[in-house]
């Protein structure tokens, strides 16, 4: 037999050995189970964050006292939260919370 024919029926008893099953050599792991999982995480964080968005509007938005919280250590957070409610048409919260810290009547 030449060389061309030998050469030839070894990688056909090799494709033939994978495509059965009996490969002797390990196929290479894929990215795939490690994608997933970073997938998975970002999906929970960004739906962690989303739940932590709304905890946070709602309760500037029940409690007069904690919006002058906000306002003491975070007011770029409160003014979000007020140009968000101007911008579904909520005016006046900002001004009544000013008319009643500047009295003093918290």
């Amino acid at each position: 037999m030449c060389l061309c024919v030998r050469k030839c029926c070894s990688m056909w008893g090799e494709l033939t050995r994978v495509a059965s099953g009996k490969s002797t050599k390990m196929a290479p792991k894929t990215m795939e189970p490690v994608a997933r999982r970073l997938f998975k995480g970002v999906l929970f964080l960004e739906v962690v964050g989303v739940f932590a968005a709304y905890g946070l509007y709602y309760r500037m938005n029940t409690s007069r006292d904690f919006r002058h919280t906000m306002n003491k250590h975070f007011p770029s957070i409160l003014e979000v939260y007020y140009k968000s409610n101007e911008w579904a048409g909520n005016y006046g919260i900002r001004e009544a919370d000013r008319d009643m810290w500047s009295t003093g009547q918290e």
